[in-house]
């Protein structure tokens, strides 16, 4: 499933493969949208540049995350408050 939403097929591949792959895949996806949130303009609102970095970087790197729900505006809007080491989401 990890492997179709970063846009890898996989099939014929044991399953020890497939994960690797596919995390393989995800620290590519990471490290772009790091470098890409790096490279933006400062003083612009951190939720705009950590979304634009992380769907510029999907393009690249994880093209099935475009179609299960990283397109900006799809959701409509939301918010989101850290506790501790959780991140809570309202209104996605």
């Amino acid at each position: 499933m990890a492997g179709q939403a970063l846009g890898l097929e996989l099939g014929g591949l044991s399953q020890e493969d497939r994960e690797f792959e596919a995390t393989r895949q995800f620290v590519r996806f990471a490290g772009e949208t790091v470098k890409n949130a790096l490279q933006a303009p400062q003083g612009l609102d951190p939720h705009a540049i950590a979304t634009g970095a992380a769907t510029e970087a999907a393009h690249q790197y994880a093209p099935g995350l475009l179609d299960v729900g990283m397109r900006p505006g799809k959701h409509g809007t939301g918010r989101w408050i850290r506790r501790g080491n959780t991140i809570l989401v309202f209104g996605v």
